[in-house]
């Protein structure tokens, strides 16, 4: 059930982001992958995707529409020329910049109904994440045979 109920409370928090954003007259799509590469640029797309959680193939489209927008830029890997990095642009900047008290205030909103404290949801989360990251890194083989 904790995965049923994952899943469907990360839907709720896009509706929820999507819909205040957009009365706001800031949305912007994929402001989560934004946000993270504003957070942690420059970066690869391999780390992008790893941190967000999301497929190679998910990411290089949400990507796409970003670059499209210029929203994000995309510049050679200095370390590995197979590569690249993905970093924001004042655009992209101004987007997230522009959106982040809506957030805070939804947020805010959500964190008036929890039942717990803030820190003890994000403790959890965290628990979740680190466990899924684990089951994730062990082989399919290694799950079955226990």
């Amino acid at each position: 059930m904790v995965f049923l109920d994952a899943w469907t409370a990360a839907q709720r928090v896009d509706q929820l982001i999507t819909r205040e954003l957009k009365a706001a007259g800031v949305w912007t799509p994929h402001y989560a992958l934004l946000s993270m590469v504003c957070i942690r640029e420059p970066i690869t797309p391999t780390a992008l995707a790893e941190a967000m959680g999301v497929a190679p193939t998910t990411l290089s489209d949400r990507l796409a529409d970003l670059l499209q927008l210029r929203h994000v830029r995309r510049t050679k890997n200095p370390r590995d020329g197979r590569s690249y990095l993905i970093s924001s642009t004042a655009a992209g900047r101004r987007a997230v910049d522009m959106a982040a008290p809506v957030t805070r205030r939804a947020q805010q909103n959500v964190v008036r109904h929890l039942r717990r404290g803030l820190p003890a949801i994000e403790a959890a989360l965290a628990d979740l994440s680190r466990a899924l990251d684990a089951a994730l890194a062990e082989s399919p083989e290694e799950d079955t045979a226990a």
